[in-house]
């Protein structure tokens, strides 16, 4: 090992005397050096070179020591060396070197020992300091050597060398009281060594110790304006903090207290904290760890002897003793709170701030009580209010809630036929969905003669299975609906419709081609159009105008809201110096913007969007993921890091806006405060009260992780257990996309972002895996947007937290801010209940089993620990749970000792 010293190059056979030794340090002062051990301890204590410690700059007082590695002692008389290392070797204290000095004899032995801190301590508070803590630690050593200048004389004789020894700050704290104690007085001695040397006297202890528990410390109130802190780097043991007193009597006797109550909390079983998991398991963990996890349990009843008792159970004596010992001397100390530094789960665990906080946790969940109605009664409500609202006069935007299953396509179609003299316009979200209804309007119209198939016009997609326009086609022009080259479709159709439209036996392409090429002018006079929520935000004001429009499900949610955009910042630069209208203004604005940074932005509708000539011309042809021309529709955006490639891009999101007509929505998962809020006073926005059915299924729920897709991906054992608790090997799952493999093949196709109007799963018991969380800029950039002020520090990242919504309040990692909180849980409960909505358990006998931490709907909900089962002598006999309304098959289920909660209304 190398270690630093100011070291005369000059050898001694004796003690150097009288004026002779001022030449002598100054000699040592000139040569301040980096040298291995061995040879260090040969030159000063066989050789008779003279040293100083101390790095000395400007001069060789004490104030001139700019940085300290060794800590000499100078023994003179009372003690032998034997006696100062049987007390290193007990302390676990590692001597460097030690020597005799010119003037030892065998009568009185003198003995200088020389400790090496593993680097150099570059601030002289901390040096001064730790040369207290060692005089303290062997009171026995000349006191006149306390000086950070002290010249050390050489000696005639090694008498002992480790040169791998070393020791850190971070472990003579422990020693240090240990010596006091076994002095005597120990508060006593405490409080004088803290006059003494301006340290900060908190609680019984030195304000001193982990630089991690810093953390905690600086949190009570008033201690900053009364201490200077100092951290002594980073190292092969955990960095270290010093408090110096600020020189005031308030500060040198502080009444400062950091008292902290006692839990009578469980720490033995599965408790919530994977790390506590971990210690009481008996894994090998960290120092730091283990400290924190001590520190916590010292403010639980039992917690102490339980963290003994576990260090006894599955580490050596040493530890087991060296743990004993800095228990004694950590009494008093506040419960470090979680940090990434030192916990691996920190960023995937479900904490509170502390282990205590997360042990704590109250994951109780409440519900306003519901007063179910019949189905018969809901359904002719919810057709009562569609009717009100086709009968308001003017335009608005009139929102109807109705569960999943209640029959809200009926209730439309029933308004259509009783009105044959209005022209109505449904827009539902996928064309699979729009396919059905269109085979339900013919069915319905056909029964009652009041719609005819040549009324009826179904908009076409080139997406749709049934497109007959050819896959190469497709996809070309999918590619420039990506870059953002809209009216790219229309060219793409006529240039392959020139090529085909004399081939007498391509008919049904040719047809296709010409209904996507007529456009609006083929739907100009028909009675009912149906079309999808993509193609209806392109339609005119002026066609609009002429029809009621019936959206069927959130369009908010799926279609608005999902209209965010990425573009390369490469891209961006090129555009920003082109000096095009509209495009390098916002270009620019978005590559000058500080990473992490959300800002508004006012779209630019005046300007004209790129032509793919005028992008070759200028040579700045997008990437493949590159959206340029939306940049002028940018509401909102952010630069930051692509977390799968690590390029930077910028995100935006486009706010698109309805063209004023009257509008009736119909849906599960309405949040009327985020339309009144995205609409803005564009138009009247009127909520529709709703009357509640009980389902006829089952919603059964676990609760206690997140399972999010980080957290899931530690947790697949969930899907085993769904299938297990089911007791069905073949449950279709639904889940994340990434986990489609996991989740079996019997609900393939199907995943959260992917679940609209799909009934092959109606009637089936299902599993839903997750909580369907979305990238943080999915949240972010929609609040920014709608006034949010998303850059605040306590929203960098989500955290846990209780929150209240719809009348629910339950905990929930999820943001501070109530706007962003709010569009974090609507699309949580918009995913979630489409997945549920997937069985049709409103009016089904059948169960659907969820694991999430987001609760569902009328979901009878377990709260307890469920991916470590409890013990079998804690299960309670089987019984069966039934919900209100059940009245088809019910399954028996084990019931374990986890909470149950059952949904209010349904006992």
């Amino acid at each position: 090992m190398k270690v630093h010293v100011s070291l005369d190059d000059r050898s001694y056979a004796e003690k150097p005397k009288g004026k002779e030794i001022i030449g002598v340090k100054r000699h040592c002062c000139g040569n301040w050096q980096e040298i291995e051990v061995r040879e260090l301890a040969d030159l000063v204590g066989n050789s008779g070179h003279a040293m100083v410690p101390g790095h000395m700059v400007g001069g060789m007082k004490s104030e001139n020591c700019t940085e300290m590695q060794l800590f000499a002692l100078d023994f003179d008389d009372g003690v032998t060396f034997r006696e100062i290392r049987e007390r290193c070797d007990a302390y676990g204290l590692k001597i460097s070197f030690a020597y005799h000095t010119f003037s030892s004899s065998d009568q009185c032995e003198k003995f200088r020992v020389v400790f090496a801190h593993e680097y150099l301590i570059d601030d002289l508070f901390v040096v001064r300091m730790t040369i207290g803590m060692f005089h303290k630690i062997f009171p026995e050593c000349d006191s006149a050597c306390k000086n950070p200048d002290r010249l050390f004389l050489g000696g005639k004789e090694l008498i002992y060398i480790d040169e791998d020894a070393h020791y850190a700050l971070v472990q003579l704290l422990p020693i240090f009281y240990e010596s006091l104690k076994n002095q005597g007085n120990l508060p006593r001695d405490l409080k004088t060594f803290c006059r003494k040397n301006h340290l900060f006297y908190l609680k019984n202890r030195l304000a001193v110790g982990p630089a991690e528990y810093l953390k905690t410390l600086v949190q009570i109130d008033g201690i900053m304006d009364l201490t200077i802190i100092h951290i002594i780097g980073q190292s092969t043991n955990p960095s270290f903090f010093i408090l110096e007193s600020k020189k005031t009597e308030k500060s040198l006797h502080s009444s400062i207290t950091c008292a902290h109550p006692h839990r009578r909390l469980d720490i033995h079983n599965s408790t919530g904290c994977q790390l506590l998991d971990d210690f009481n398991s008996g894994k090998p963990l960290e120092h730091m760890e283990k400290f924190a996890i001590l520190l916590n349990l010292s403010h639980i009843n039992g917690g102490v002897k339980h963290f003994l008792n576990v260090i006894e159970e599955y580490y050596d004596e040493e530890t087991v003793q060296k743990w004993k010992r800095d228990i004694e001397y950590t009494r008093g100390y506040l419960p470090m709170r979680c940090s990434e530094t030192f916990c691996p789960y920190h960023k995937e665990c479900v904490h509170q701030g502390t282990i205590i906080d997360t042990l704590a946790l109250n994951r109780k969940i409440t519900r306003q009580e519901v007063n179910y109605v019949s189905c018969g009664e809901a359904w002719a409500y919810m057709y009562e209010n569609i009717e009100t609202a086709y009968t308001s006069v003017g335009a608005g935007i009139h929102l109807i809630k109705a569960q999943t299953a209640l029959g809200k396509t009926s209730a439309y179609i029933k308004l259509i036929m009783e009105h044959p003299e209005t022209k109505f316009l449904i827009a539902v979200p996928t064309n699979a969905l729009k396919k059905q209804v269109v085979e339900d309007l013919i069915e319905e119209g056909l029964r009652t003669e009041r719609l005819y198939r040549e009324d009826l016009f179904v908009t076409p997609s080139i997406s749709a299975s049934d497109s007959f326009i050819p896959d190469e086609i497709r996809e070309e022009i999918s590619d420039y609906h990506k870059r953002g080259f809209h009216t790219k479709k229309k060219e793409c159709i006529a240039k392959y419709y020139e090529e085909i439209k004399d081939d007498l036996n391509r008919q049904a392409v040719i047809k296709d081609c010409k209904k996507h090429l007529d456009g609006m002018d083929a739907m100009a006079d028909e009675r009912v159009v149906v079309t999808t929520h993509a193609y209806l935000m392109q339609m005119p004001e002026s066609f609009l105008r002429s029809y009621c429009v019936i959206i069927d499900e959130d369009i908010l949610y799926l279609q608005i809201f999902n209209k965010i955009k990425s573009v390369s910042l490469s891209t961006l630069q090129v555009l920003a110096e082109k000096n095009i209208y509209g495009l390098s203004w916002i270009a620019e604005r978005m590559v000058k913007a500080p990473l992490n940074c959300y800002e508004e932005s006012e779209p630019c509708m005046q300007a004209a969007p790129l032509t793919c000539e005028q992008m070759e011309s200028w040579d700045i042809w997008p990437g493949e993921d590159d959206n340029v021309n939306d940049l002028l529709y940018t509401g909102a955006f952010v630069k930051l890091k692509d977390r799968d490639t690590g390029e930077t891009v910028v995100k935006y999101f486009c706010p698109q806006t309805f063209p004023e007509a009257k509008y009736i929505i119909v849906s599960a998962t309405i949040n009327e405060n985020l339309y009144r809020r995205y609409f803005n006073g564009s138009m009247n926005v009127v909520l529709y009260p709703e009357r509640k059915v009980a389902y006829t299924g089952r919603v059964i729920q676990y609760t206690y992780h997140s399972l999010g897709r980080r957290d899931l991906r530690e947790k697949q054992k969930v899907f085993d257990l769904a299938r297990e608790i089911s007791e069905n090997p073949k449950l279709p799952i639904i889940t994340f996309l990434k986990y489609e493999r996991e989740a079996g093949e019997y609900a393939r196709g199907l995943h959260f972002g992917n679940l609209t109007g799909i009934n092959d799963l109606q009637g089936k018991d299902i599993g839903i895996i997750g909580t369907p969380y979305k990238t943080e800029e999915a949240y972010k950039l929609i609040a920014c947007y709608l006034g949010a002020d998303v850059n605040q520090q306590e929203d960098q990242s989500p955290r846990y937290r209780r929150v209240e919504y719809k009348g629910c309040s339950f905990v929930i990692t999820t943001y501070q801010d109530e706007l962003l909180r709010e569009i974090n849980l609507y699309s949580l409960e918009s995913e979630l209940e489409q997945a549920v909505g997937r069985a049709r358990a409103l009016r089904e006998p059948c169960t659907v089993y969820v694991f999430s931490a987001f609760p569902c709907e009328q979901a009878e909900l377990r709260t307890g620990e469920y991916l470590n089962n409890p013990a079998e002598d804690e299960l309670p006999a089987e019984r069966s749970v039934e919900s209100g309304a059940a009245k088809g098959k019910v399954k028996k289920e084990k019931l374990s000792a986890w909470q149950v909660q059952l949904p209010c209304g349904c006992y």
